[in-house]
């Protein structure tokens, strides 16, 4: 089980970083923090099921917003 909790919250970091590097216009690390994201995901959803990886999703959203809130003004 610990190995889907870290996926999660790698997918959930990586993700926000992503999304953090895009706002940023830096293309190529977007990319590739979008890309482990992606892998993160993809282990979550397939050692813990659906409902990890829609709370692994939750969690990236939240995340995100809270860093738009902070850094998007």
């Amino acid at each position: 089980m610990s190995a889907v909790l870290a996926a999660v919250l790698g997918a959930a970091l990586t993700g926000t970083a992503g999304w953090i590097a895009a706002r940023r216009r830096v293309w190529r690390w977007a990319l590739g923090f979008y890309a482990a994201s992606g892998v993160c995901g993809y282990v979550a959803f397939t050692r813990g099921g659906f409902l990890l990886w829609a709370a692994a999703a939750g969690v990236a959203v939240v995340a995100g917003l809270l860093v738009w809130h902070r850094w998007g003004r």
